[in-house]
């Protein structure tokens, strides 16, 4: 079944100070510099964000958004201004990872917007100044900072139109690409159930069918048209594995962002070389066989994990 939506068009970490955070994962991942305009710092809004790509947008086209929450000033337009992000991270709390959204880019907004209103979910459309759309699942235009699961599975869809991230058009003409930000991970409690509100509410579905591990866990995979996109693989871990230490710590919810090398070991050396912490994570599944995981304590509100590309490439 082709999927319905274009593209994840950003990895998402909420944390406390944007700057302090997207400095700390350009320090132990060599990610460059943030062009000027990738940089939010206005005022009053609510929202001050750093975005990261790793790589080239063509190889790469989902960047990682870092973000805090902000005051509101109210004299600024409503247009303007993100009047949920204080509760939305207030209501993560204790998480180790959190996120404003996982924004999903469609090339038909208002198809997405009809099919939540036809089952009735919740959602609040937020119109930016330019007139660009963006729709939240789980909360309500009364309230948008009151989440509630409804529809996707506990991800906290936020979908936007496709032409608002400014790609270039031949993102989607590009040969598959092996390295960079290869899927984003959410933990969750039933992976069928998840999958199961997911399809009813959108029509989107793994390609594949959910794998178990040797231990016991549980994952699936949700892909994208756009081949080089960051996918979504969402992961019901079994007791005995570090995911799932961490769904008993936290619960469900957005975990680790995994990227892809050509050299592991060769990486490996230049983390411990510069001093970043980094461990192997024993994996549950076969592929990829070898995890290693910056310390968390390296990057604040971020969990990253590096395996190989080549690795991936040969299956």
């Amino acid at each position: 079944m082709t999927a319905p939506f274009d593209l994840l068009g950003s990895a998402s970490f909420l944390v406390d100070d944007h700057e302090r955070t997207a400095a700390a994962i350009q320090a132990a991942l060599g990610f460059p510099e943030p062009k000027p305009h990738w940089v939010i710092r206005e005022r009053g809004v609510g929202i001050r964000v750093t975005f990261l790509r790793a790589g080239s947008v063509l190889e790469n086209p989902t960047p990682i958004e870092v973000v805090d929450a902000d005051y509101i000033d109210p004299a600024r337009d409503p247009a303007r201004v993100q009047p949920h992000l204080g509760r939305l991270a207030a209501g993560q709390r204790g998480r180790a990872v959190r996120i404003h959204a996982t924004d999903i880019a469609t090339s038909d907004i208002d198809a997405v917007v009809d099919r939540l209103v036809e089952q009735r979910r919740r959602h609040w459309t937020h119109v930016a100044p330019n007139g660009d759309r963006r729709v939240w699942v789980g909360v309500t235009p009364d309230d948008p900072g009151d989440y509630r699961r409804d529809g996707d599975g506990g991800l906290r869809f936020e979908f936007l139109p496709t032409a608002a991230l400014r790609l270039p058009g031949a993102v989607f003409d590009a040969p598959r690409s092996t390295t960079g930000l290869r899927w984003r991970t959410y933990l969750v409690a039933d992976i069928h159930d998840t999958l199961d509100e997911i399809a009813g509410a959108f029509d989107w579905t793994p390609e594949q069918p959910v794998e178990t591990g040797r231990y016991g866990s549980r994952r699936a995979t949700l892909g994208f048209r756009c081949v080089n996109s960051t996918q979504l693989r969402l992961v019901q871990p079994a007791g005995a594995t570090a995911d799932g230490e961490a769904l008993r710590r936290y619960g469900p919810g957005p975990w680790s962002l995994t990227l892809a090398v050509d050299d592991l070991d060769a990486t490996i050396d230049d983390l411990r070389r510069r001093g970043v912490p980094v461990r192997e994570v024993t994996p549950d599944f076969d592929m990829p066989s070898r995890v290693i995981r910056v310390d968390e304590r390296a990057i604040p509100g971020a969990v990253f994990d590096v395996v190989d590309a080549r690795e991936l490439a040969s299956r």
